[in-house]
């Protein structure tokens, strides 16, 4: 043992602690979604902070186009899900501090919505939003956000493999021509 410096993802709860930057709205620029017409439609009070379907050109866009939060994070609404290192399931009935989700649950948690699908309109891309996805799954608009934390851990090997064979096109982020297989966060 020994205090290191790991990267690693985030919790759920912490993840939409860091996009939130203090607000308790639906985006962290202070705006929530004001019509049913919104919720999978166009929103006006997304549109400055995050890419999803109906302002991405159904693509991945370079980081830090869109306004930060109050903590400077970028891209925390749309652009692409993001892993977490917790299980999709329902928060515990009484308040707690930073929960983690329990392993009971088959599925790892995304957040953050994407900027494509038609279901990933601003309903998906709340502060709260929080959805399902196989480990396995691979899409174009899935991926991680690394965070760097202090803590007193026993040494795990994380392997990331990045299959690049097909010729790279410039897209930013993630593209249909990169796969990155993660092992040792899910497990």
């Amino acid at each position: 043992r020994s205090t290191l410096f790991p990267y690693t993802t985030l919790f759920r709860s912490r993840d939409e602690y860091a996009c939130r930057a203090g607000t308790t709205t639906a985006f962290n620029n202070g705006t929530d979604i004001e019509t049913d017409d919104q919720v999978y439609g166009e929103c006006p009070n997304l549109d400055p902070v995050g890419w999803y379907w109906c302002n991405s050109g159904s693509k991945t866009h370079p980081v830090g186009q869109k306004q930060p939060n109050a903590w400077g994070l970028y891209d925390m609404h749309g652009n692409v899900m993001e892993w977490c290192l917790d299980r999709y399931g329902a928060y515990p009935a009484t308040p707690v501090v930073d929960p983690v989700g329990e392993n009971t649950e088959p599925y790892p948690a995304v957040r953050g919505g994407s900027y494509s699908y038609y279901d990933d309109g601003a309903k998906k891309c709340r502060s709260a939003e929080r959805d399902p996805r196989l480990n396995t799954a691979t899409s174009t608009s899935l991926g991680f956000r690394v965070a760097l934390a202090q803590n007193v851990i026993e040494r795990q090997t994380l392997t990331i493999t990045i299959n690049d064979t097909k010729l790279y096109d410039g897209t930013p982020l993630v593209s249909g021509y990169t796969k990155a297989t993660v092992t040792g966060l899910l497990d």
